[in-house]
């Protein structure tokens, strides 16, 4: 395959037929590779200002240049190994419990925590997982802290030794029990529970 990707979880026409999600993917280095790529920077700026998603772009470019020069594109659905977003807000009660709560599963190697709201939001869900260890000086960043450390400090710096977990929602998958938290859907019952 020339691309492998992430499965989105959505099932609409928008971003049909491969469902790709484009927060995280392998491209092999080749030419149509290079042509898909080269593609997309030159129309992306129109295109990007009219449906403001460039996981669509993609979509539409991926289908082209699949039937017109032969592109293999390879979406990776149900790999225990990827997961995100689609997992975590709509498989999240079985197997979010499987897999942190009693360990029955296996961690996947990459969750990109996608279908959120705003970056914010993110943090908040990637926290209550206990996949977050950034400080949070360096997550907003002061441009002057990146522009003085070098990676050494930096690293001491930023990057905290076990996971920071803070509880935001009671409804939402955690590794702690976030009972007694804000519910982020109203009527819905707590995780834990």
């Amino acid at each position: 395959f020339d691309l492998l990707f992430s499965d989105d979880g959505a099932r609409t026409v928008r971003f049909a037929p491969y469902s790709a999600n484009t927060g995280f993917y392998y491209v092999r280095n080749n030419n149509k590779t290079k042509w898909l790529f080269t593609s997309f920077v030159y129309i992306s700026k129109d295109l990007l200002k009219m449906n403001r998603s460039h996981q669509e772009l993609m979509t539409l470019l991926l289908s082209e240049h699949s039937m017109s020069y032969g592109l293999r594109v390879k979406v990776l659905t149900d790999h225990p190994s990827i997961m995100g977003g689609f997992d975590y807000h709509v498989n999240s009660r079985t197997l979010m419990k499987d897999i942190y709560v009693h360990g029955t599963k296996p961690k996947p190697m990459v969750f990109h925590m996608y279908w959120t709201h705003s970056y914010i939001q993110k943090l908040e869900f990637l926290k209550q997982m206990g996949m977050w260890q950034t400080d949070k000086m360096c997550v907003f960043g002061k441009k002057e802290l990146f522009n003085a450390a070098d990676g050494e400090n930096l690293k001491n710096l930023c990057c905290a030794a076990q996971p920071i977990v803070e509880c935001t929602y009671s409804d939402k998958p955690s590794i702690v029990s976030c009972v007694g938290s804000p519910k982020l859907t109203k009527g819905a019952s707590d995780f834990w529970d």
